[in-house]
């Protein structure tokens, strides 16, 4: 068995994720069954495998690696340097390992636990930030002394609610470095790993005796984008750690330069309860503020409003009845605060001139990353209405950014004459860099004040209101994008529990959340409010994230066009008011997802379906179901589902799938990819005579091929659908074979260190006897068994068959399967192990040049599948249209070696 010689112990929200994936890309590193374990803070549960089975559980998570070999593997669990109980369970296990600690500064680490909680839940965590902090104590009360004094006491409010107590690292480290000696930790700082990660990995290499490796995939994982807190918050937390990490650096010997407030030399700190205290005071003199406001006490002169947390607007009131003029900041998730352009940015106050009331002013900061920013424009449409230069003193911000350069000249401030405002106007606030790219990071306009009246139902056609009320009542945890909050929102508010909606005027967006508190039936909502342009929310969303988008409010097409690649496969893309001629192009944007127009006397509403999931039932012919047929009922709990990709595979797809139905496949997904014969017919047939077989059949007209996208959304499909353990990617002339035991009872007997096995290829070769009246191919002949195919002889295997989880992708010709960008290793099962890939070759000449056509063509029209996918075909199509009917007849009669009779099978029968 392997021993781990690496484990990264923390901390959580530092930046652990990212490091064990870069690092495990080193090609001496080899990577466990999963980033966190979370084996030595495991507490003891009966029946569970951690339990039964103890280290032979932990040490089969790694995989084996051969004598001779420099190879190291390791595992990540950031949880662990929080438990007390896993050092000394870690040293009594693995007592040489080498331990890995990332740290960040304690708020920000604390700051993005909070949002981290939020995201999986607002369930999970109800409070806003201060109230989340003002309560920690309460929460956790002495659930800490629980877990020192029960090693087997699992406490999840420790777990989610302990935002500031594992923010005092010199607590942790102390214990660790009472049982593991010093020179077994590498303590890295988390800023250091953001700024520069390859100064950061090749110490991290050097710590584990290996070479350096330039690491290229940098993809960030986990990123949460959320406001910064507000700076008086910051300072209190910053004086409640500091007299920690003070210790800290007293105790490692080295500075982390994370913000110190108060006096340096005092080691006496404040406790959680003065911090609650603090923060209690300051949300208390901020609703007192927001009461002012609302009650119009506030004298408009020389009045800066303070930020309030979470929310993005400061208001300036021009006039008691008719407008406000509103400044927005791009709310982070629109544009990150800490990503390639900019270290920060924010629009701080909007303010009467003390010298002149005829005179408003905005101000603020903004600090570029690789490029500085020269000057603040302030368009509208294309034209330039005010150009600023970034010069001006910001000191403070050299706190909060101690790692970037030429800090203190990065503020602004542009002076606007209210007397020449038009009673409405919506200007652009963009920062221009040194290198002349320019980025928007907010907005200044005027808004109507008069009172809103929201609608409690979509202002959509009737038609398509009970489409998305019958598509929801299905799909009851569908994930909903909206462009647009209104009625719409209030009502699939109560349809969904998944709702996210992008709103950019203020007043409505704050009437539109107190709607949704004050009905009781309604869900909980995501409403964000982002400047426009707010489609550029859509460049930081993952792709294939929601079922359904529904496209209203302003920039509607810049909207529905960035959405697109948002939409999960056989998700519903919705347009309202689709009759305009400047929606019109939408049509075009979409021609071969499958349409849908409705028209009212007041609007057209049109919603288009992603054509890979469209997705018909195939219901067993119910004149069928006394018929003898093979049960699998009783052996259903190992899943495994077979997805394919056919095209004019009418003479063999229902034998493939009863051969394959016959080794304990019970679940197929299949994409008819613009078959021109009788496939789809063939594909209900076997769902006729197989009642209890389980048929998706996916009628897929996007004329891209695609087919690793496509295959891996079926497999996804299916693990959804119904709760696939086990994904068998097959081609239309493919059939798994179990020798001797069933195909369950193989799978269910495999570690869980094996995640994709690869399958040996074995061929079967024509006997003299022949019976052309035999209407099934694989029955026409009888065979004899030919060895590995050479093409894969020397990596052992030819397909594979994998252990699904969420995020993997099957490669082009299913030969591999990746997760995270990086390929899974196999496991090749030789026929010792009783699983063997049998698969028939081409049954006639007509056959071989519909292969050789609809290869080429496939692979032609996908312009980013490159060359080593398919290859083969290309080539051989190549020389087709080069050489025409000629060429087919040579390569039938030597490479095919058949005749119009050969017909091959996998002799499954």
């Amino acid at each position: 068995m392997t021993l781990p010689s690496f484990i990264i112990i923390g901390a959580q929200k530092c930046g652990t994720t990212s490091l064990y994936n870069y690092v495990i890309e080193h090609p001496q590193i080899l990577p466990a069954s999963m980033k966190e374990l979370h084996f030595f803070n495991w507490r003891s549960k009966p029946g569970n495998r951690k339990t039964v089975e103890g280290v032979d559980w932990y040490l089969s998570q790694f995989p084996t690696i051969p004598n001779g070999k420099n190879l190291i593997t390791g595992e990540a669990t950031p949880d662990y340097l929080v438990d007390p109980h896993t050092p000394q369970r870690m040293f009594n296990l693995l007592p040489d390992v080498k331990l890995i600690v990332l740290l960040r500064n304690p708020i920000d680490r604390a700051v993005s636990h909070y949002h981290h909680n939020r995201g999986i839940s607002k369930k999970r965590e109800p409070l806003p930030f201060i109230k989340a902090i003002e309560k920690e104590s309460e929460r956790l009360n002495i659930e800490k002394e629980k877990l020192i004094s029960d090693e087997n006491y699992r406490s999840l409010f420790h777990r989610n609610y302990s935002y500031l107590e594992r923010g005092i690292y010199i607590e942790q480290l102390e214990k660790w470095m009472s049982i593991f000696p010093r020179e077994q930790f590498l303590i890295l700082k988390s800023e250091d790993f953001y700024a520069r990660p390859d100064v950061t990995l090749k110490e991290v290499f050097e710590f584990l005796g290996l070479p350096n490796y330039q690491v290229t995939n940098k993809k960030k994982y986990n990123e949460i984008y959320y406001q910064p807190i507000n700076p008086k918050i910051r300072s209190n937390l910053a004086e409640y750690f500091q007299p920690y990490n003070q210790k800290l650096e007293e105790y490692l010997g080295r500075k982390f330069n994370w913000e110190m407030n108060g006096n340096k030399e005092q080691k006496q700190h404040i406790s959680l309860s003065q911090v609650k205290e603090k923060l209690h005071n300051y949300q208390s003199e901020l609703e007192q503020i927001k009461s002012k406001m609302d009650s119009k006490s506030i004298s408009k002169s020389r009045q800066t409003f303070q930020e309030v947390e979470e929310n993005v607007i400061n208001s300036f009131v021009q006039s008691s009845t008719t407008s406000t003029i509103v400044v927005e900041n791009y709310d982070a998730d629109s544009h990150p605060i800490y990503d390639e352009l900019f270290w920060g940015y924010e629009i701080t106050e909007i303010q009467e001139k003390t010298n002149n009331q005829d005179t408003i002013n905005i101000s603020g900061w903004v600090l570029g990353k690789n490029s500085p920013v020269v000057a603040i424009e302030i368009v509208e449409l294309s034209s330039i209405l005010k150009k600023v230069s970034v010069n001006q003193l910001y000191p403070d911000i050299a706190k909060r950014y101690p790692e970037a350069p030429q800090v203190e000249e990065i503020g602004f401030s542009i002076d606007f004459q209210v007397n020449k405002l038009r009673p409405k106007f919506n200007w652009l606030i963009q920062a221009v860099f040194a290198d002349k790219t320019r980025m928007p990071i907010g907005c200044i306009r005027t808004n109507n004040t008069k009172s809103l009246n929201i609608k409690s139902t979509p202002l959509l056609t009737e038609e398509a209101i009970k489409f998305l009320e019958n598509f929801l009542k299905q799909k009851p945890h569908a994930k909903v994008l909206e462009f647009g909050s209104g009625g719409s929102t209030i009502w699939l508010s109560k349809l969904t529990k998944n709702l996210t909606s992008i709103e950019h005027d203020g007043r409505w967006f704050q009437q539109v959340k107190n709607q949704i508190q004050k009905q009781k039936n309604c869900h909980p909502v995501d409403i964000k409010l982002l400047a426009r342009p707010y489609h550029k929310i859509c460049e930081k969303i993952p792709e294939e994230s929601f079922d359904l988008i529904l496209v209203d409010g302003r920039d509607r097409m810049k909207c529905f066009e960035a959405s697109i690649k948002l939409l999960k496969p056989g998700g519903i893309l919705m347009l309202d008011d689709a009759q305009r001629e400047k929606y019109k192009q939408a049509q075009d944007l979409l021609r071969d997802w499958q349409f849908t127009k409705t028209v009212s006397k007041n609007r057209h509403t049109y919603w288009w379906q992603k054509t890979l999931q469209k997705i018909t039932n195939i219901e067993p012919n119910q004149s069928l179901k006394n018929q003898k047929q093979i049960s699998h009922k009783s052996e259903e709990s190992v899943i495994i589902a077979g997805v394919s990709m056919v095209k004019d595979e009418e003479d063999i797809i229902y034998y493939t799938l009863a051969g394959n139905y016959q080794q304990g496949i019970t679940k197929f997904v299949v994409l008819d990819h613009l078959s021109s014969d009788k496939t789809t017919d063939e594909i209900r047939r076997f769902a006729d005579d197989y009642p209890e077989a389980m048929v998706y059949l996916i009628e897929d007209r996007d004329p891209l091929f695609h087919k690793f996208r496509k295959m891996s959304a079926a497999a996804e499909f299916a693990h959804r659908m119904w709760g696939a353990k086990w994904i068998f990617p097959f081609d239309a002339d493919e059939v798994i074979a179990s020798l001797d035991k069933p195909l369950r009872n193989i799978l269910s007997q495999l570690g869980p260190k094996h995640f994709c096995l690869g399958l040996q290829h074995r061929n079967y070769l024509p006997r003299s006897f022949y019976d052309s009246s035999e209407p099934n191919p694989l029955k026409r002949m009888t065979h004899r068994k030919k060895e590995d195919t050479s093409l894969f002889r020397s990596q052992g295997y030819s397909k594979v068959i994998v252990r699904w989880q969420l995020g993997m992708e099957i490669a082009q010709g299913h030969h591999h399967v990746k997760f995270e960008g990086k390929k899974l290793p196999v496991t090749a099962l030789g026929k010792n192990h009783g699983l063997i890939l049998r698969q028939y070759r081409y049954r006639s000449r007509e056959q071989i040049k519909q292969k050789i056509v609809n290869g080429g063509k496939a692979y032609e029209v996908s312009q980013d599948i490159s060359q080593k996918h398919g290859g083969f075909w290309q080539e051989r199509y190549k020389q087709y249209q080069k050489e025409g009917e000629k060429f087919i007849d040579e390569f039938y009669a030597t490479e095919i070696n058949g005749s119009s009779d050969a017909i091959y099978d996998p002799a499954w029968l």
